[in-house]
């Protein structure tokens, strides 16, 4: 009585891929798993991407309209987030909250800082300052021309309207200075709410901070 799972995670690594007949395959792994649900009810299927632009695509497929559903694996809440605080020690929570929010992964990464001999506030503060770094690597190896991408001016421009706050409309944003920032997995499109948001707390704390 038990009906079977069948989990594609990652997808969008096959999304350039084509078979010998020239036809897209994940356009063919889309058919099957439309088959195998909506027409044969034989299993359901979880399709899983870190990939916001390729989330995009799928969810404006016209194939999948009214076969599919769009969920966003997100970020821990406030409330769910403390309760995590809880169960690893951490001290000061609102503080922490400030810093990484209910991002798992940052989480995790204070709690092995900790253990390494780091007071909660070195901890977080080292946190930053990596996220800091790397995004002003970015910035920089994009100014010299090592990476391909826009403008620095315009990338600058575009991230300080992060300034002051956390998420705006996507339609304030779009272009090709947002795709890059999608892409470089500093910005996180939400193709359900149009919103564009930085891809962690810590990265939004990082933004406001980047010496621009």
């Amino acid at each position: 009585g038990y009906r079977p799972v069948f989990v594609l995670d990652e997808m969008q690594v096959i999304k350039e891929v084509v078979n010998g007949a020239g036809r897209s395959v994940l356009s063919e792994l889309f058919n099957f798993a439309v088959m195998m649900t909506k027409e044969t009810h034989l299993c359901h299927v979880l399709c899983a991407t870190s990939d916001c632009l390729f989330i995009e695509d799928v969810y404006s497929n016209a194939r999948l309209e009214g076969r599919a559903k769009y969920s966003l694996v997100d970020d821990l809440s406030k409330e769910e987030a403390f309760r995590v605080y809880e169960e690893f020690g951490f001290e000061n929570k609102e503080e922490v909250w400030d810093y990484i929010g209910g991002k798992i992964v940052d989480v995790v990464s204070l709690f092995e800082e900790k253990k390494s001999g780091y007071s909660e506030r070195e901890a977080l503060e080292r946190m930053l300052r990596g996220e800091l770094g790397k995004l002003e690597w970015m910035l920089d190896l994009v100014e010299e021309g090592e990476k391909k991408g826009p403008e620095v001016k315009k990338i600058i421009a575009l991230l300080e309207k992060f300034k002051d706050k956390e998420e705006i409309a996507y339609r304030e944003v779009k272009g090709r200075v947002l795709k890059f920032l999608i892409q470089e997995n500093i910005l996180f499109y939400n193709p359900l709410t149009g919103t564009v948001r930085p891809q962690s707390r810590l990265l939004w704390r990082a933004i406001k901070e980047v010496n621009v």
